[in-house]
């Protein structure tokens, strides 16, 4: 029983992680692509 809690702790860590790691893919790297993609001149 234990080890159960401990494990379903962990997948939502995991879970977690996962999500924050979304989120600030979309609000961080959304907004840099749309700037570059907004300057033709730049590589």
């Amino acid at each position: 029983m234990y080890r159960f809690i401990i494990v379903s702790g962990y997948r939502l860590f995991l879970e977690f992680i996962i999500n924050y790691f979304r989120v600030r893919d979309v609000f961080f790297v959304m907004p840099v692509q749309m700037s570059i993609q907004h300057r033709p001149g730049r590589c």
